[in-house]
């Protein structure tokens, strides 16, 4: 059986925790096990949330307990055995591989508050940071902080830079940044910390589409590089 952890994060939920660092074979743990979930969940499943080391496993503590004499401690006891069953049959060859998604972003200085910065902090020109960060294919490693918001790693070591010691007040909706060794994209206009290189014309969410998030945990994007006008255009498509 692959190594876990498990331990109760509220009375209806549970966290596997598969390491404590982050690489995509810790993740790969977390998405076989999140995928076997969804093919065939246990009685009681609500749904399993996917993070970089850890599938928090949410479930209906009543419907469980009102088919056999259960408190909430035996519950989660039958949750802990449903999902020490699945992953005693785990492989991790079983799960849907997506194909690399490209990602129209901008550089633009006017698209880019920060790229000035970053450049000088990494000691490399503005061309050598747009190739060395739409050249690498990240993975979203979770969904976060607020809807849609993708978590992508991991950033060449030469990219990595730390967050504000000041956030934002605004920061534009699609905006494309960094922290750390990890780049996200901003999906509504809010304050945020993260260094800014560009901006997205690619929709992150929409409440009125199903599925609600355009990305989902485990899927490859690639950044390419698009001009100004090209921006402006595909905003008015």
């Amino acid at each position: 059986m692959i190594a876990h952890r498990v331990y109760a994060l509220n009375e209806q939920s549970l966290t596997i925790e598969f390491g404590e660092e982050i690489n995509p074979a810790v993740n790969d743990q977390v998405m076989a096990l999140h995928h076997a979930l969804q093919k065939e969940p246990f009685r009681g499943f609500v749904e399993s949330v996917p993070a970089y080391t850890t599938l928090t496993v949410y479930y209906d503590l009543f419907q469980i307990a009102k088919e056999k004499d259960f408190n909430s401690t035996s519950v989660r006891q039958f949750v802990s055995n449903q999902i020490a069953e699945k992953l005693s049959l785990l492989t991790l060859s079983g799960f849907p591989t997506l194909p690399v998604l490209e990602v129209p972003v901008c550089y633009d200085l006017s698209m880019a508050p920060d790229l000035p910065w970053v450049a000088e902090y990494c000691r490399l020109t503005i061309p050598e940071i747009m190739e060395i960060h739409s050249n690498e294919v990240y993975r979203v490693y979770m969904i976060g902080f607020i809807p849609g918001f993708p978590y992508l790693g991991m950033l060449p070591p030469e990219l990595e830079v730390p967050r504000k010691m000041r956030p934002a007040l605004s920061v534009a909706a699609g905006s494309v940044a960094l922290a750390g060794r990890q780049t996200g994209i901003y999906p509504f206009n809010i304050p945020g910390g993260w260094q800014v290189i560009g901006r997205t014309p690619f929709s992150l969410f929409d409440v009125n589409r199903e599925p609600c998030c355009s990305l989902e945990v485990g899927q490859r994007i690639k950044f390419v590089p698009i001009t100004l006008e090209e921006f402006k255009y595909q905003t008015t498509l």
